[in-house]
């Protein structure tokens, strides 16, 4: 997060920074020693204008959705795209 944050100066371009990163470096190892299971992760970015929530699986999987004008959303222990 710390990197997306120093690099987008926008929620848009937060996650386009982050699926990339996502992308190419993939996230975290093994939650377990010598296990295979890996982390999913939520993350809200707003700014002034939008928010869009960044939802990861696996190594390099992601999806993101826009949240819309007016609208709210949240995440928790669980993906909710």
């Amino acid at each position: 997060v710390r990197l997306v944050l120093e690099r987008a100066s926008t929620a848009k371009e937060a996650v386009e920074v982050a699926a990339r990163l996502m992308e190419l470096h993939g996230q975290g190892g093994p939650c377990e020693e010598g296990g295979t299971w890996s982390y999913e992760n939520g993350f809200l970015f707003a700014d002034r204008n939008e928010a869009w929530v960044l939802e990861t699986a696996g190594v390099h999987w992601w999806c993101a959705e826009r949240v819309p004008k007016g609208k709210y959303r949240n995440i928790s222990n669980d993906l909710s795209i």
